[in-house]
């Protein structure tokens, strides 16, 4: 799914490059299509680990396959731009020891990394 334009014009995969990176000249707001960015940017994760799981070799493609789940329970945990703890729970008790969990905090522009620990 491409981005339209955005409000100020902006060609939607600078918009998302910006959003990742810091651009030349800092924002004096936060990006009015920010929900769509992250949808973007989450489709885009997803693409590729879907390509690589296919094209990688055994160990690798195990690697992707986890990439992806996690990618898409994150994105069903963050939905709606709120965390429903209900949800957050079933994802967590569903893990398997190579994947990970992202909580987006947007009043603290912050994000949670939950994950195994190696041994």
């Amino acid at each position: 799914m491409a981005l339209p334009p955005n409000a100020r014009g902006i060609d939607p995969a600078i918009s998302l490059f910006n959003h990742l990176v810091l651009p030349g000249q800092l924002p004096g707001s936060l990006d009015p299509n920010l929900p769509e960015l992250e949808t973007e940017l989450a489709d885009r994760i997803l693409q590729v680990s879907c390509f690589m799981r296919v094209n990688a070799g055994d160990k690798s493609s195990r690697l992707w396959e986890a990439i992806g789940r996690s990618i898409t329970s994150s994105r069903t945990i963050n939905s709606n731009g709120r965390i429903e703890s209900a949800i957050l729970e079933e994802a967590m008790a569903k893990m398997e020891p190579s994947d990970f969990l992202l909580l987006h905090i947007p009043r603290q522009n912050a994000a949670v990394y939950i994950y195994f620990p190696s041994e």
